[in-house]
């Protein structure tokens, strides 16, 4: 009798552990789902605004910058951003050369190092102690969550800026000038506007504008 009801204990035992194993397993299988479709609906919004750089750094202060060897002025990130940017980069900060070629680094990095744009790779990215990798000639754009900068060489068509940075629909977009004067564009029409290299600054050829271009263009921004 006693070894029948140890038999009877022990297949009880067995059950009850087998029941619990199930549990756990479906309680795991329930929680992936839901983590994985938080991940699925996360916010992914665009870009919003873009800072011009050549017109950002009129007013700013060249530092004499170790490149290679040769000292060059160079305008320090920090100093660029506290004046131009709306919000603080954040990580990952993506450098796009004009042929396409792209290295990223974290805020913290970037906001140690500086840009020159002198010499025959200018804009370029420069530092003390920058890693080859990120030394990217011919700087087109530098993007950073929701805010990036963008160089002009010569002449840019908005609407490729647009497409290559991502930005964020909106009915209309204002184009900021470095004395604060401001102009609204409606989307319709960012197809016909450029922005022009003049002197050292950036002008936007904007045909609803009259009385001639914006002159020293400092940011575009989607207007939400």
């Amino acid at each position: 009798m006693k070894k029948k009801i140890s038999i009877l204990l022990a297949v009880a035992l067995c059950v009850v552990l087998m029941c619990c194993g199930c549990a756990n397993d479906k309680a795991n299988g329930e929680k992936e789902p839901v983590e994985n479709n938080k991940e699925a609906t996360a916010d992914k919004t665009g870009m919003s605004r873009i800072n011009i750089f050549e017109t950002g750094v009129l007013e700013l202060t060249t530092q004499d910058v170790d490149n290679k060897g040769t000292t060059v002025a160079a305008y320090a990130v920090k100093d660029y951003v506290d004046k131009a940017f709306a919000n603080a980069p954040a990580d990952p900060v993506v450098l796009v050369a004009s042929d396409g070629y792209s290295a990223s680094t974290k805020a913290d990095e970037f906001m140690k190092h500086f840009i020159t744009m002198e010499g025959e790779s200018a804009p370029l990215f420069v530092g003390p102690e920058l890693s080859g990798e990120l030394k990217v000639k011919y700087l087109q754009y530098i993007k950073t969550a929701n805010e990036s900068i963008c160089f002009v060489a010569d002449s840019l068509k908005v609407s490729d800026i647009f497409s290559t940075l991502g930005m964020v629909e909106a009915d209309n977009y204002k184009f900021v000038a470095s004395d604060g004067f401001s102009v609204e564009v409606a989307a319709a029409d960012i197809a016909e506007c450029t922005l022009n290299k003049k002197d050292k600054s950036v002008n936007a050829a904007i045909p609803a504008l009259t009385g001639g271009d914006l002159r020293e263009v400092l940011y575009i921004e989607a207007i939400k």
